[in-house]
């Protein structure tokens, strides 16, 4: 298991199974996912865990989900300013993709998108 240690400081880093085959990854937490320290928490984990089950797919906790940014997004308006926070953040990402060694990445949002592509 990676993650779901808690948040630090304001970040939430990512959880979930080394070798999991699936590996979901969204753009920054939610406010509500500092308050649990997990990522996709809150409403919109209720949402993702709906979606995953109405789908066919593995459960959450056979996944690792993460998100590109580590701390709630400053402005993902403004390009200049989302490109400069995740530069910051993907050396973790790249860290947990060596880690778990996902079979599938869904991207979810498009930064995320933009960031695999």
């Amino acid at each position: 298991m990676i993650g779901g240690t808690g948040a630090t400081d304001g970040e939430v880093i990512g959880e979930g199974r080394v070798g999991a085959r699936l590996f979901l990854c969204g753009e920054a937490p939610a406010r509500s996912d500092l308050d649990e320290a997990r990522p996709w928490s809150g409403r919109m984990g209720r949402y993702l865990n709906n979606t995953m089950r109405m789908a066919g797919l593995p459960p959450r906790e056979m996944c690792y989900i993460t998100n590109l940014l580590k701390q709630p997004a400053i402005d993902n308006e403004k390009d200049w300013v989302m490109e400069g926070q995740i530069k910051e953040w993907e050396g973790v990402l790249h860290e947990e993709l060596s880690s778990v060694r996902p079979m599938v990445v869904a991207t979810l949002g498009s930064w995320a998108t933009r960031w695999f592509l």
